[in-house]
C-alpha cells in the first residue's frame, strides 16, 4: 500500500494593505466638503485585498466601500466604478460632506456607526481562493480629509502551505487555549494603526473553517497555499489545525498542531517547517524577504526618503540599502543600511531572522519602541548603530548573545534601565558608544572583562555609583567618556594602567577624592576633562609627564594649594590654565603658584587696527585684560568702572585690551557700548584664537610688563581692582570735579497739564556734575525717563492730565562708586535694592511750583541714577490723613540707567508707573524657602494697605474667581483674549497669594515685553481720574471697559514676546507709615 503523506508549511501572515508599514494617513483639510468620487489606493507590497499574485493585488469589479465623516452618523454605501492598476474610483450618488472622512471596505449595512469607530463580524466560516483569500473576508480601512483614500488592513493572515496527495475539502483552525479567531469586533478608524478588535459582548468564535468548492488536489513537487483571516492575537498556547480530504478514494482527516506561543499582529510573520504526517509543526524563521518587508511594514517605508525596490520582485541586492551574499546566497541578507532614510514606528520582532546579518544600521531614523530581542539571535552580527532614535525601554540582554558584535552604537536615544553584566560576554566589542539615554544603576565591573574594547562611551545618562576599578583592565582603551551622570566616589588609581588612552571624560559628576597619582603614567592622554565635580586636595605634580596632552580642564571642583612648578612650566598649563585656576569653595589655588602669562597672538580690532598682545604688554607697567558681553548687566555696570580707571590711568603706563564676547553677533549693541562709555581702548570683537579661556561676564585679568598674570577677577574682587592699580600706579589723574554749582535746583517745565487739576510728576538726576548738566547729557535723560513713564495705556491717553518737571542736581562726582560723592546720596544695596536722600528729593522737587500740603503727599519723583548697574527700587509713603481707595500716597523712585546716554525703559515704567504712581504690587515670586508661602502677617499688612490707601489692588489672598478684586474682568467675556484668571504666585511669594495674569510689567520689566493687565490699568485709570477731578468722580467699571476696549489693546496682550536675557527682579518697594509736613517727613 502506497504511503500517503502531506508535507505543510504553516505561516502567520500581517499583511498591510497600506504596504508594508504602518501608514499615518495625512491630507489637507477641506472645510465643509461633500464627496460623491473618491479614489482608493493600497501601497507598494500589497496593492490590494482581493487576490494575492506575488505582490501584486487588483480591486475587483463587485466591490463597494463605505464611508462616514466626522459630522454624520451613518455610512454611505460607494460602488466601484473603474480600475486603473492599483487605483480604484469609487462613487455615490448621495455622497457625504464634512471636514474629516472614514471610509471602510467591504460594505456592509449591518456595520454601525460610533463615533470613528464601526462594527464588523468577522465570519468564521471561510472560502478558499487559490493563492489568495475571499474577497469579503478581510476587512480594510481609511482616513482622509479629502477624496483620496488609502487603505490598511486591520487583520492577520495565516498562511497554510501543503504538499502532498491529498485533495483537500476543508481545514478548521483553533487556537488550543480556546481564543477567539473570529465574531463581532469593532475597528476605530481614526487610529493609525486600526485593528479589529472582538467585542467582549459579541459572538466569539473560537474556530475558523476554510471550505473549498471543490477539491482542492496537493502536489507532491509543489506547494498548495490557504489562507485564514483571524483577528490579532497572541496563542500563548500554539494552534492546531484539521485537515479533511480525501486520499486514494477515502476521506481523512489530519490533525497537526503545535503548542508553541504564536503571535499574529499587523506586521508578524510566523513560519513553520515542511514535515510529514507523523511529525508536529515546528517553526522555522521567515524568509529574508519576508523580514525585510515587516521592516517596511512597521517602519512607514512608503514614507521613507529612498524606498527604490522595496517590495518589488527585483532581487533583493536591488533594494535600496540591502547588501547580499553574492557567492553564496543572493537571498541572504548581509549588511543592511538604512541610516538617515526616515523610518518612522517601532522595529518588528521578526528582524532577528536576519540571521546572516554582519551590519545593521538604522542610525538618525525615528524608531521608536523597545530594541527586539530577537536581535541577539543574529549570530553573525558585527556592528550594530541604531544611534539618534527615539528608541525606549532597556537594553535586552540578548543582545549580548552576539559573539562577533564589535560595534555597538545606541547614543541619542532614550534608553532607560541598567547595562547588563552580560556585557562581559561580548568579546570581540571594540566600540560601545551609549550616551545621550536615561540608563541608570552602576557601570557593571564585568565590562573590565572587555580585552578588545577602545572606546566605552556612557556620558549623558543617569548612571550612580563608583567608577569600578575593573575598568583599569581595559589595555586597549582609548576613549573613556562617563561625563554628566551620577558616579560618586573617587577616580580609581587603575585608570593610571591605561597605557592606551587618549580621551578621558570624567566631568559633571559628584566624584570625590583626589587626582590620582597614576593619571602621570597616561603617556597617550591627548584631552582630559575632570571639570564640576566635588575632587579635593592638591594638583599632582606627576601630570607634568603628560607631554602628549592637549586640554586639560579640572575647574569647578573644590582643588587647592601650591600649584607644583613642574606642572605650571608645561605647555598645556599654559594653554588650561585660565579655565583649570577656577575653583569652587572652600578650594582655591595660591595665587601665586599660578606662573600665567599672557598669550602671544594677534587680532583686528573694533576700530580696524593690528594688535599684538605681547608688543602691548612688554610696553606698560599693566594691561587689563578685559572680558565682556553686550547682554550681561554685570557687565554694562562694570563699564563706567573701566572708563573711568582708563581716564585716570592712560597716561601712567596703563593699557586696557577690551574682548567683546558676542561682538560679532551684535556688532550694532557693541559698538553702541563702546562709545556710550568712551572706550578709547582697542576692544576685540569675539575672543580670538589662542586668546584667554573666561568662563563668566565680565573678567579683569591684569598682567605687568613680562606678561605673568598679577591680577584675576575670579580670585580678586572687580571692586578691589581701582586699589590694586592705586598700588601699583599711584593715584594717576584724579577723577572730575562739579566746580559751578549755579545750575543746582533749577527748574525746567516738561509739559503743562492741558485737562483737570493737573497731576504732579517731578524728574531729578543723582550723581551727574556740571559738565554733564551743561552739555545737555542731564536734560536728554530726563526727556527720556518722561517718555518712558508714558510708554504704556492709560498713561498715553491720558497724558494731558500731567504736569511734568525736572530739576537741575549737581553732583561733586559722576557716577556712584566708591569714594564718589553724589548729592542725593544714592546707594546701590543688595541686590538690585537703590536708594537715597528721600528728604532731599521731596525738598527738590518741592521747588517746582507753590504745591499744597496735599499735593506734596501725592507727589511721584522719578530719580535717575548716574549707574549702569541694574538696580531699580520704588520708596512710597502712606498717612492716615490721606486715606482712599485710589493708590494715595507720594512715592520717590530711583532707576539706575542702561548706558550713561539711556534710561532703562522697563525700569521706570515698572518703578515709576507701577510702583510709585498705580501702588500697584510686584507679580513675581523669589525662589527660595523663605518666600514659599506667605505669611498671614503679610496678608493683613497688605489688605490693610487695600484697604486704607488703595495699594496692590491687583494681588490678593483668595482663588476663588468670584470674589477676588478683579473677579469682574474675569466674568467679563470682552476680556477673553487677555486671559484674565487667578495665577498663584505674587507679591514675592510662590503660594497663598494670586495675580490676574500669567505675565505683565509688574512681573517681567526687562525689555518690557509685557504691558500692565487689564485690572492694573484700571487702577491707574481710577487714580488718574480721582487726582484729576478730585474726590467727587466715581468710577464705573462700564464707562472704564468702553475706554480700555477702544484702545484696541486686549486682543494682543496674552502674546508672549521672550525675554532676551535672564535679568534679575528689581527690589520690592519700601513703604512708609509717614507724611510730608512742613518741609520734612513725619512718622506716623
Amino acid at each position: 500500500m502506497k504511503h500517503t503523506y502531506i508535507i505543510f508549511c504553516l505561516s502567520l501572515l500581517l499583511l498591510s494593505l497600506a504596504g508594508c508599514k504602518q501608514d499615518e494617513l495625512q491630507s489637507l483639510r477641506q472645510s465643509d466638503t461633500r464627496l460623491t468620487s473618491v479614489k482608493a489606493t493600497t501601497s507598494a507590497a500589497v496593492k490590494s485585498r482581493t487576490q494575492l499574485s506575488g505582490n501584486s493585488v487588483i480591486w475587483e469589479q463587485s466591490d463597494a466601500i463605505g464611508i462616514f465623516s466626522n459630522t454624520t452618523a451613518e455610512a454611505v454605501r460607494y460602488s466601484l466604478t473603474k480600475i486603473e492598476g492599483d487605483e480604484a474610483r469609487f462613487e455615490s450618488e448621495t455622497g457625504v460632506s464634512g471636514e474629516e472622512f472614514y471610509a471602510f471596505y467591504p460594505y456592509s449595512a449591518q456595520s454601525a456607526v460610533d463615533g470613528t469607530t464601526i462594527s464588523y463580524h468577522l465570519a468564521n466560516g471561510q472560502d478558499y481562493r487559490e493563492g489568495s483569500f475571499d474577497t469579503g473576508d478581510c476587512p480594510m480601512v481609511a482616513k482622509s480629509m479629502n477624496s483620496d483614500f488609502r487603505f490598511l488592513q486591520t487583520c492577520g493572515i495565516i498562511r497554510l502551505r501543503l504538499s502532498g496527495t491529498m485533495a483537500v475539502s476543508s481545514i478548521r483552525l483553533q487556537g488550543n487555549n480556546g481564543e477567539a479567531l473570529a465574531g463581532d469586533g469593532t475597528i476605530d478608524i481614526a487610529s493609525d494603526t486600526p485593528v479589529f478588535t472582538i467585542d467582549g459582548s459579541g459572538d466569539k468564535l473560537t474556530a475558523i473553517q476554510l471550505r473549498a468548492s471543490a477539491h482542492v488536489q496537493l502536489s507532491e513537487s509543489g506547494v498548495t497555499e490557504f489562507y485564514f483571516v483571524v483577528a490579532p492575537q497572541t496563542f500563548t498556547q500554539g494552534i492546531t489545525v484539521d485537515i479533511t480530504g480525501m486520499v486514494n478514494g477515502t476521506e481523512q482527516t489530519i490533525h497537526k498542531q503545535t503548542q508553541k506561543s504564536i503571535t499574529v499582529t499587523r506586521s508578524v510573520i510566523s513560519s513553520f517547517a515542511a514535515v510529514d504526517t507523523d511529525a508536529e509543526l515546528e517553526p522555522e524563521g521567515p524568509t529574508d524577504r519576508d523580514v525585510l518587508i515587516a521592516l517596511y511594514d512597521a517602519t512607514d517605508g512608503d514614507n521613507w526618503t529612498n524606498n527604490t525596490n522595496w517590495c518589488s520582485d527585483k532581487p533583493l541586492s536591488e533594494w535600496y540599502g540591502v547588501y547580499v551574499n553574492e557567492i553564496r546566497d543572493e537571498n541572504e541578507v548581509i549588511y543592511l543600511s538604512l541610516s538617515n532614510n526616515n523610518l518612522v514606528g517601532s522595529l518588528p520582532e521578526e528582524i532577528g531572522y536576519l540571521v546572516n546579518l554582519q551590519g545593521l544600521d538604522l542610525d538618525d531614523n525615528r524608531l521608536i519602541g523597545e530594541i527586539p530581542a530577537s536581535i541577539g539571535k543574529m549570530q553573525q552580527l558585527g556592528s550594530l548603530y541604531m544611534s539618534g532614535n527615539q528608541l525606549t525601554g532597556e537594553i535586552p540582554s540578548e543582545i549580548c548573545d552576539l559573539p562577533n558584535l564589535e560595534v555597538f552604537k545606541l547614543y541619542d536615544n532614550q534608553l532607560s534601565g541598567e547595562i547588563p553584566s552580560e556585557f562581559s560576554n561580548l568579546s570581540k566589542l571594540r566600540y560601545c558608544y551609549l550616551y545621550n539615554n536615561q540608563l541608570i544603576g552602576s557601570i557593571p565591573p564585568e565590562l573590565g572583562k572587555l580585552s578588545d574594547l577602545r572606546t566605552l562611551d556612557l556620558q549623558n545618562n543617569q548612571l550612580a555609583g563608583e567608577i569600578p576599578s575593573e575598568l583599569g583592565n581595559l589595555s586597549n582603551l582609548e576613549d573613556l567618556s562617563l561625563s554628566n551622570n551620577q558616579l560618586t566616589g573617587s577616580i580609581p588609581e587603575s585608570l593610571g594602567n591605561l597605557s592606551n588612552l587618549e580621551y578621558c571624560y570624567l566631568y559633571g559628576n559628584q566624584l570625590t577624592g583626589n587626582i590620582p597619582e597614576s593619571f602621570g603614567n597616561l603617556s597617550n592622554l591627548e584631552y582630559c576633562y575632570l571639570f564640576n565635580n566635588q575632587l579635593t586636595g592638591t594638583v599632582p605634580e606627576t601630570l607634568a609627564n603628560l607631554t602628549k596632552l592637549s586640554v586639560m580642564d579640572f575647574s569647578g571642583n573644590m582643588l587647592g594649594g601650591d600649584l607644583p612648578e613642574a606642572v605650571t612650566a608645561t605647555d598645556w598649563w599654559q594653554a588650561n590654565g585660565y579655565i583649570c585656576i577656577e575653583q569652587n569653595e572652600p578650594g582655591g589655588f595660591t595665587f601665586e603658584t599660578l606662573n600665567l602669562y599672557v598669550p602671544d597672538f594677534t587680532a583686528t580690532d573694533n576700530r580696524g587696527n593690528t594688535i599684538r598682545t605681547i608688543d602691548i604688554v612688554s610696553s606698560h607697567k599693566v594691561t587689563l585684560y578685559y572680558i565682556w558681553a553686550t547682554w550681561c548687566g554685570y557687565s554694562k555696570a562694570f563699564h563706567p568702572v573701566m572708563s573711568d580707571l582708563y581716564q585716570r590711568y592712560k597716561n601712567y603706563s596703563l593699557e586696557i585690551i577690551g574682548i567683546c564676547d558676542d561682538g560679532m553677533d551684535n556688532p550694532a549693541d557693541a559698538n553702541n557700548y563702546i562709545e556710550s562709555n568712551d572706550m578709547e581702548w582697542p576692544t576685540l570683537m569675539e575672543n580670538p584664537e589662542g586668546g584667554i579661556p573666561y568662563s563668566g561676564f565680565p573678567t579683569v585679568i591684569a598682567f605687568d610688563e613680562t606678561g605673568k598674570m598679577i591680577f584675576h577677577s575670579s580670585f580678586t574682587p572687580r571692586d578691589e581692582l581701582p586699589e590694586f592699580l592705586k598700588g601699583i600706579l599711584g593715584e594717576g589723574e584724579a577723577p572730575y570735579e562739579s566746580t559751578d554749582y549755579s545750575a543746582d535746583g533749577k527748574v525746567h517745565t516738561l509739559q503743562t497739564a492741558t485737562e483737570g487739576n493737573g497731576i504732579n510728576v517731578v524728574l531729578m538726576g543723582d550723581g551727574f556734575s556740571d559738565r554733564q548738566i551743561a552739555d545737555g547729557t542731564y536734560e536728554d535723560l530726563m526727556r527720556q525717563g518722561m517718555e518712558s513713564f508714558f510708554m504704556f495705556e492709560p498713561f498715553v491717553s491720558f497724558r494731558n492730565y500731567f504736569n511734568l518737571y525736572y530739576v537741575d542736581v549737581v553732583s561733586k562726582n559722576e557716577g556712584l562708586m566708591e569714594g564718589h560723592e553724589t548729592a542725593l546720596s544714592c546707594y546701590l544695596g543688595e541686590g538690585t535694592h537703590i536708594g537715597g536722600d528721600n528728604d532731599k528729593c521731596m525738598t527738590y522737587a518741592a521747588r517746582c511750583d507753590n504745591f499744597t500740603s496735599e499735593e506734596m503727599n501725592e507727589m511721584l519723583i522719578i530719580v535717575l541714577v548716574n549707574s549702569t548697574e541694574y538696580h531699580g527700587t520704588a520708596h512710597i509713603s502712606g498717612s492716615s490723613a490721606y486715606l482712599g481707595d485710589y493708590g494715595r500716597g507720594s512715592a520717590v523712585t530711583y532707576s539706575t540707567l542702561e548706558t550713561p546716554q539711556k534710561v532703562q525703559i522697563g525700569i521706570v515704567i515698572h518703578e515709576a508707573a507701577g510702583h510709585g504712581f498705580a501702588k500697584l504690587a510686584d507679580e513675581y515670586v523669589y525662589d527660595t524657602p523663605e518666600y514659599a508661602r506667605i505669611p498671614d502677617t503679610e496678608i493683613t499688612r497688605v489688605s490693610g494697605w487695600q484697604k486704607d490707601f488703595g495699594w496692590y489692588t491687583n494681588i490678593d489672598f483668595t482663588n476663588n474667581p468670584s470674589t477676588v478684586l478683579w473677579n469682574k474682568f474675569i466674568s467679563d467675556n470682552r476680556y477673553q483674549n487677555e486671559n484674565i484668571g487667578v495665577f498663584e504666585g505674587g507679591y514675592y511669594y510662590r503660594t497663598g497669594v494670586w495675580r490676574p495674569t500669567e505675565e505683565s510689567v509688574m512681573r517681567t520689566n526687562y525689555n518690557y515685553p509685557y504691558d500692565f493687565n487689564a485690572p492694573s490699568r484700571a487702577a491707574i485709570y481710577n487714580r488718574i481720574h480721582k487726582l484729576a477731578y478730585g474726590e467727587s468722580w466715581t468710577f464705573d467699571y462700564e464707562e472704564f471697559v468702553n475706554w480700555d476696549l477702544s484702545k484696541s489693546l486686549t486682543a494682543s496682550r496674552t502674546v508672549v514676546v521672550p525675554v532676551s536675557t535672564q535679568i534679575e527682579a528689581t527690589a520690592p518697594p519700601v513703604t512708609y507709615n509717614r507724611r510730608w509736613e512742613n518741609g520734612r517727613f513725619v512718622y506716623e
